[in-house]
């Protein structure tokens, strides 16, 4: 009964209200005889089976405690876990299916949503906080070859699909390169190109720009090196899918895809910052077709971007930015209309 009810809570009081119910049900049957008993007498010394009773009744509500604990972490939607973590529960906003939905594309149906509300000053807390987090936040070029742990990555690219896009065609591919030989053979196609940008692609004007950028990362050719690409122990290739392939080879037109593919690298940039893994944005000018090869992907998606994700390493720097490089002020980029 109480695995079918979990299923329908909500927040830790509803399940507090049932826990307590469930307990005090247990209670009752156990110790229907022994109350019973007592409850027929005015005053009497506990026996020693009263005091045996005792004992076994509540060795028993510590292990049914320790089972219903575990199944709260596995079953609650607010779990401690997750709580411990700093998601209240009014954010774990939940989708109400419609009635007699049949999981199928229907432009008429909506689904209802449960949200809660935070109190005001939680809000401004957290915004705060994540304020404070995301300052600190630096594009890297030195990263240290320590692998990425288990599922960290996957739950970062989880996290920016959930990005919006155009009419939720979610056009993006997140490639992992983790292979050496791969990293290396998109490191020599980008350096090739970079070398053939900065002599005659690019304006001169974006090469002083970010000259300073990098600083000690230039070959004997004046084109930056890209060491980046091989040393972190993850190399993301974003992808754009311009259109999708129908099972009958049809094309399936997206919509808004750079608009949309730039939102979900931004949620990733900052699930990765979340977790302590940097990055930096690259653009590979040039090398797109070659590294889309590398990678096996179609001829529908294109490069979008390159993200090494990694540890920082020990002597990593980053450019340094003088009162004249600092972000821009609120007042600078929020007009208020």
């Amino acid at each position: 009964i109480f695995m079918e009810d979990s299923s329908n809570f909500r927040s830790y009081e509803s399940t507090a209200t049932m826990l307590g119910n469930f307990l005090t049900e247990v209670l009752t049957r156990c110790g229907r005889e022994s109350r019973s008993a007592l409850g027929s007498a005015h005053l009497r010394i506990a026996s020693f089976d009263d005091v045996l009773l005792g004992l076994v009744s509540l060795a028993f509500m510590g292990v049914v405690m320790l089972l219903l604990t575990r199944i709260l972490q596995t079953t609650s939607p607010t779990s401690p876990d997750a709580a411990a973590l700093g998601v209240p529960n009014e954010l774990l906003w939940k989708e109400i299916a419609p009635e007699n939905a049949k999981g199928t594309v229907d432009e008429m149906s909506h689904a209802g949503l449960v949200a809660g509300r935070l109190p005001a000053a939680t809000m401004q807390a957290r915004s705060a906080h994540f304020l404070q987090l995301m300052s600190t936040r630096r594009s890297l070029r030195f990263f240290s070859p320590d692998p990425i742990p288990d599922q960290v990555l996957e739950s970062c690219i989880q996290t920016a699909a959930t990005s919006p896009s155009g009419a939720h065609k979610q056009p993006w591919v997140f490639a992992v390169v983790k292979d050496s030989t791969a990293k290396r053979k998109i490191r020599e196609l980008v350096e090739a190109e970079e070398e053939i940008n900065y002599a005659r692609r690019m304006r001169k004007s974006w090469v002083h720009d970010v000259s300073h950028l990098l600083n000690k990362l230039h070959g004997n050719d004046g084109a930056p090196l890209k060491e980046y690409l091989t040393e972190a122990p993850a190399l993301v290739v974003v992808f754009k899918v311009q259109h999708d392939v129908g099972e009958d080879g049809d094309r399936l037109d997206n919509y808004y895809v750079p608009e949309s593919v730039g939102i979900a690298v931004g949620i990733l940039i900052a699930a990765l910052h979340n977790v302590g893994i940097a990055t930096l944005t690259s653009t590979p000018m040039g090398a797109e077709a070659g590294i889309r090869k590398i990678c096996g992907r179609k001829a529908n998606e294109k490069v979008f971007l390159l993200l090494p994700c990694g540890f920082p390493a020990t002597n990593a720097t980053v450019p340094y930015r003088g009162r004249d490089q600092q972000r821009k002020p609120l007042a600078q980029i929020m007009p208020v209309i």
